[in-house]
């Protein structure tokens, strides 16, 4: 038997003192509190990472398809100055004393240029997509000494 005042809340049968909680805990925490607001925090913890990771991945993938968009407009572009430019080549063998050739070289230059463009907008677009929120939230942050005037009325 225990002695007078001792409690037997927590324990299970044949559970042997010491075990379970203890009264004379100076705090009022138990180990069985301490372990449940760690198990707490960390989830808590490991839930904002996760939504950061999701938000900055939903952005990541709309940045992407905008710049998919982009480089295939430039592809587009690219197959056109090509075929303009081949015109204007065969065009200029054929029709050497015509002045046509000179606006399809004009037509095919210009959309060089759109797909150099297009393209230089879309490596642009996708060097955006680092997870800078992400990567500051899992560094770990650096440790401030404890503050003794903290704990006094001021």
């Amino acid at each position: 038997m225990d002695g007078p005042g001792a409690s037997h809340q927590g324990r299970g049968a044949g559970s042997r003192p010491g075990q379970g909680e203890r009264e004379d805990d100076p705090q009022g925490k138990t180990w069985r509190g301490v372990v449940c607001g760690v198990s707490v925090a960390l989830r808590s913890a490991v839930d904002a990472r996760v939504r950061l990771f999701r938000v900055e991945s939903r952005r990541a993938l709309q940045v992407a398809a905008g710049a998919l968009a982009l480089a295939a407009a430039a592809l587009l572009m690219l197959a056109t100055a090509w075929l303009s430019l081949v015109g204007a080549v065969i065009g200029w063998a054929v029709l050497a004393g015509f002045q046509w050739p000179w606006v399809l070289l004009a037509v095919g230059a210009a959309c060089l240029l759109l797909g150099w463009l297009g393209m230089r907008s879309a490596r642009a677009l996708l060097a955006t997509i680092n997870f800078d929120a992400t990567a500051r939230a899992l560094r770990p942050s650096p440790v401030r000494p404890a503050d003794p005037s903290a704990g006094t009325p001021g």
